[in-house]
């Protein structure tokens, strides 16, 4: 997996939880992941398909590495 993806995973897990960004922001970057990686992890389908606050921000962690 691409380095950056952990990190930016965490910058929009950390954004999501201090009401920084909002869920769109987090979903229009993992859309923008899923069409650019061969094979995405499920989780960033997870975050494109916004099934939540709690469940986004969860599946965010988990690609940061923090689940």
């Amino acid at each position: 997996m691409n380095n950056s993806i952990p990190t930016m995973a965490e910058y929009f897990r950390i954004g999501l939880e201090l009401d920084l960004l909002a869920q769109k922001d987090a979903q229009d970057w993992a859309t923008s992941m899923i069409e650019k990686l061969d094979v995405p992890p499920i989780e960033i389908i997870e975050v494109a398909w916004g099934h939540g606050l709690a469940k986004t921000v969860s599946n965010l962690k988990e690609i940061s590495g923090g689940g």
